[in-house]
């Protein structure tokens, strides 16, 4: 859809799922905003490392949990995968298992191993030899992600990619978008933008309790 026809500049706000509101300007106008899936899977890595007591042959677990930075509550949730890991003695981590022996490892050459999904996973690490033992683990989650595109005249001017849902809304020059009501602000650019409905709740609702 083509914005700001016969305008100066374009302010286009918009937020990922994380509700984080981004600003982007434009004079070259009209501008076109385009959303949908991003071509490439979102991804945050955690390290893991922990030691335990080995008096005597146990097993001992542990769980990791997803990096903070990834969005709560996805439709689909973030697929794990083991980048690298190393137990001593032996262990497992998500549907991963070492197999018996003395000092077992995952990585090198071997590809990123998905393991589960979730926002947290839990591992094992077996002692058989009488002393201290660890686990050390390298997980990578990934999640898909949308992106918003802006383009002028056929020619893109700006792309980002961030986790769904993406919302934005486009004012021309020193309008508001549709939906919000213009207020005077003192500070710059010297008004502000407030959505209607949003506005008229509260209206609403304060009418509701003088009742």
């Amino acid at each position: 859809m083509s914005y700001c026809t016969n305008k100066t500049k374009a302010v286009v706000k918009f937020h990922f799922a994380d509700n984080k509101q981004k600003i982007f300007e434009s004079d070259k106008v009209p501008i076109e905003v385009v959303t949908g899936l991003a071509d490439d899977t979102l991804k945050a890595t955690v390290n893991f490392s922990n030691g335990y007591p080995g008096e005597n042959p146990q097993t001992f677990n542990f769980t990791i949990n997803a990096p903070p930075n990834i969005p709560q509550g996805l439709q689909t949730p973030p697929e794990i995968y083991l980048i690298s890991g190393y137990w001593d003695d032996w262990g497992s981590v998500g549907s991963y298992s070492t197999g018996y022996g003395i000092v077992k490892s995952y990585g090198g050459d071997s590809p990123p191993l998905r393991i589960g999904s979730g926002y947290s996973i839990n591992g094992t690490v077996v002692n058989v030899k009488p002393y201290e033992c660890f686990a050390r683990c390298e997980l990578e989650w990934r999640w898909g992600g949308c992106k918003i595109t802006i383009s002028s005249q056929g020619k893109k001017v700006f792309e980002e990619t961030g986790a769904c849902p993406v919302k934005f809304k486009v004012s021309c020059d020193d309008d508001c978008p549709p939906g919000d009501i213009r207020c005077e602000h003192p500070g710059y650019p010297g008004f502000c933008c407030i959505p209607c409905k949003g506005t008229a709740d509260k209206i609403n609702n304060l009418a509701n309790r003088i009742k």
